[in-house]
């Protein structure tokens, strides 16, 4: 209560500031809706209250961008999509030089409503950077940069995506700071192509960085980095600390329902885990359509039963690397096994059963050529082995 009392008497003192509006907007915005025992009648109360602050800030002053923006996050946050586009619309046309709009612009319409193509709408997404990056000067290209290569990645276009980047490197060879950014976005293209090991490496050399960095919207990559970072750990089945990753993304504020989900499947079970209570899971998680399915349960379960093992009948690294990939070829999830395979290889190297599993996959794929060359590539490695 003392500081919403300092911010009403911050107007009473100057009525006619427009920082003095922007202030109390953004105390409304940014630390009383943030608060987490607040009702819905109370966050819809001071999201309009801060609306009404914005649009004075702007009467006050009419050539400020930052009212327009602040004013199109209220109705960002109340879901008032056709409010918050005519806003940076405005911004855009008053203001052509600046990348705040396209950016915000390029997040709104990137999320599909009911009804929308989600390709189209990346696309869409990705037009508005373009657009923006033709108007701004060299020295505001840095954040839309990186907004297209985001919107490269969620369309799958690796290629465009890694020309851009090189881009992002030249200009941070100039502007030091920047090449953290650059960095977490090479650990995106890494868990593109299944470098799970490569990729948990970078986001957690970075994270500290991204959590000092001077520019607020490379601050905001840090909650990422953690969220991504335990993606990585259960691609590698380390979910315990899958888990406190995905914990910190969401203790640094990254709090959607998908993050949430993730905490809860992979936090420490009560009870010693059983091979019967894993084969219900699987069983479960197969019966949905393979677009429906999310395997944590899964991996945070057979992680759960490798932890619960015996010193003197522990499950191996390869063992758990065979479990893994058994399982996601009989369930015909493909991609999930040979980016397994690939990442247990890089580790075992004189592992031979990986290097055969792996050469059997390519056969159930179907590519049987590669799979007969993998083979033999493995035999003159090995040379005449047991299990070959």
């Amino acid at each position: 209560e003392g500081a919403d009392e300092v911010m009403d008497r911050l107007i009473e003192v100057n009525p006619q500031s427009a920082d003095a509006f922007k202030s109390r907007g953004k105390y409304l915005l940014e630390v009383r809706s943030q608060l987490g025992d607040r009702t819905p009648e109370q966050l819809e109360q001071w999201l309009d209250e801060a609306g009404i602050d914005f649009e004075r800030a702007r009467e006050i002053d009419a050539d400020d961008i930052d009212p327009i923006l602040l004013g199109a996050q209220v109705k960002m946050r109340q879901e008032d999509v056709e409010g918050a586009d005519e806003l940076l619309d405005i911004a855009i046309a008053k203001y052509p030089g600046d990348p705040r709009g396209y950016r915000m612009k390029s997040e709104l319409v990137r999320v599909p409503r009911e009804g929308e193509d989600g390709i189209e709408k990346r696309r869409e997404a990705l037009a508005i950077i373009e657009e923006g990056l033709r108007m701004v000067s060299d020295d505001e290209r840095y954040e839309l940069l990186y907004q297209r290569v985001d919107s490269q990645l969620a369309l799958g276009d690796v290629d465009a995506a890694k020309t851009s980047i090189v881009e992002m490197r030249r200009i941070a060879f100039l502007k030091k700071n920047f090449s953290v950014v650059v960095d977490f976005l090479d650990a995106r293209l890494q868990m593109q192509k299944g470098e799970w090991i490569e990729a948990a490496e970078k986001f957690t050399a970075i994270r500290p960085e991204l959590v000092i960095h001077r520019h607020p919207w490379a601050q905001r990559l840090a909650p990422q980095a953690d969220a991504l970072l335990g993606t990585c750990y259960v691609r590698m089945g380390q979910h315990d600390l899958a888990h406190k990753a995905m914990q910190s993304a969401y203790d640094a504020g990254l709090r959607n329902e998908a993050v949430l989900r993730f905490i809860q499947q992979t936090k420490p079970r009560t009870g010693p885990p059983t091979e019967s209570q894993l084969q219900s899971i699987v069983r479960r998680i197969t019966a949905l359509p393979p677009e429906d399915r999310d395997w944590s349960e899964f991996e945070s379960h057979l992680a759960a039963i490798v932890a619960e093992r015996p010193e003197d009948r522990p499950i191996t690294p390869v063992q758990l690397a065979l479990i893994r990939t058994d399982t996601y070829s009989r369930a015909k999830e493909y991609d999930l096994a040979e980016d397994i395979l690939r990442a247990a290889i890089k580790q075992n190297r004189e592992a031979v059963q990986l290097f055969f599993a792996y050469a059997m996959l390519k056969g159930i794929r179907g590519d049987h050529e590669a799979g007969l060359k993998f083979l033999a590539k493995t035999e003159d490695q090995f040379g005449d082995s047991g299990v070959l």
